[in-house]
């Protein structure tokens, strides 16, 4: 991205959200693939017993899969899953959802792409995130530069990455689309000192 001759147009929070719902669509197809491939059987062993009880199925099957009852989900979840997050950030600055919406990573400094430790602090920060039901997420659509608190720490912003159309959400909420960005890419507002 060559940030002096471009205007930068930061995604919104329902952007990031629509790609965050694409790459969960994916990971839950990656994940029955590797559970058939493997024989894990996460939805099969519970639906095979003789109670029929689908409230007991769903609590079982929520328990194993999000306690990581086997080897094979812990693997997939804690080992592949982050692996092939951080790999496409680091080949593509995106996941297929943000590439699919036309979005890609940068660093929020220089515009250039992050390196692999700004990933890697994106990506735990991002998970850390939910731990508080997703909450902190709500700041990329109050932020300046619509950043996650995981975008502030790896010191990373999410940009548009094509279409004439690109307008900043404000314009979007305005109905204003012929209003212009600066044309390079700005620094991050100072710290504040106390």
């Amino acid at each position: 991205m060559n940030v002096r001759n471009s205007t930068v147009r930061y995604a919104g929070f329902w952007l990031r959200t629509g790609a965050c719902i694409a790459d969960s669509i994916f990971a839950i197809i990656l994940f029955y693939l590797y559970d058939a491939a493997f024989g894990l059987g996460i939805m099969r062993k519970e639906l095979d017993k003789e109670s029929g009880d689908f409230s007991e199925f769903l609590d079982t099957y929520h328990r194993d899969l999000f306690g990581l009852a086997s080897s094979g989900e812990f693997i997939f979840s804690c080992v592949l899953l982050p692996f092939a997050i951080i790999v496409c950030w680091s080949l593509w600055q995106a996941t297929p959802g943000k590439m699919m919406g036309g979005v890609k990573i940068v660093d929020a400094t220089t515009g250039a792409k992050p390196t692999l430790g700004q990933f890697v602090i994106r990506y735990c920060f991002y998970h850390l995130t939910w731990v508080l039901f997703g909450l902190p997420f709500i700041i990329v659509g109050l932020h300046e530069r619509k950043q996650g608190i995981h975008d502030m720490i790896a010191r990373t912003v999410v940009v548009k990455t094509r279409g004439e159309d690109m307008i900043t959400d404000d314009q979007e909420l305005r109905g204003d689309s012929s209003a212009t960005l600066p044309a390079s890419f700005p620094p991050p507002p100072p710290p504040v000192s106390h």
